[in-house]
């Protein structure tokens, strides 16, 4: 078995190939996307995993596929790769949609899942979404799903933060009291 970096070498190229033979935009090209955007992830390189995925969504989009069991699980891994990217307010938007879309395919385990892994993500990101009252909202959803006093900690954290930049410092200084008292 290779390493992440050769697997995606070996995703690249196929891509490269794909795209050469236009190929690329289809159900094969898709999950091809998604299979080196994971080796991009294992690789360690969190910014190209975003944009593979990023191309993904685009693929998807074109494909009319987004409104899909599989769009969603790309809209979660979206969520994810932009929190691990320090974009906050972009993991917002897509967990959103995600939610959204959640919601018109139905209630199902696998579903609840990936919602719980995303809101997960971006609730105890390093980065507060501010100024944003939907922030919020996840935050407080976040904070009800919380299963470790380490991940209710920076849920916290980030609750308050975007609770002060929306002028709420008394609930602010609650939510920080809080998450000081946890630790």
């Amino acid at each position: 078995r290779g390493s992440p970096a050769s697997a995606l070498e070996a995703f690249a190229e196929a891509r490269r190939i794909r795209k050469a033979t236009g190929a690329l935009v289809c159900d094969e090209g898709v999950a091809l996307m998604h299979g080196m955007a994971n080796a991009a992830r294992d690789a360690g390189d969190s910014v190209g995993a975003m944009r593979i995925l990023d191309e993904e969504e685009g693929m998807r989009r074109a494909l009319g596929s987004m409104h899909s069991a599989d769009g969603l699980r790309l809209l979660c891994d979206i969520v994810q790769a932009r929190v691990l990217c320090g974009e906050a307010a972009n993991a917002l938007e897509a967990y959103l949609e995600a939610q959204q879309l959640a919601a018109r395919l139905g209630s199902s385990v696998r579903h609840a899942a990936d919602i719980a892994r995303a809101l997960s993500s971006l609730g105890a990101s390093q980065q507060a979404v501010k100024g944003d009252t939907r922030a919020l909202v996840a935050y407080n959803e976040a904070l009800a799903a919380c299963i470790s006093v380490k991940q209710r900690t920076s849920v916290l954290c980030n609750l308050g933060e975007a609770q002060l930049s929306l002028g709420d410092a008394a609930s602010a200084l609650e939510s920080h009291t809080e998450a000081r008292r946890l630790l």
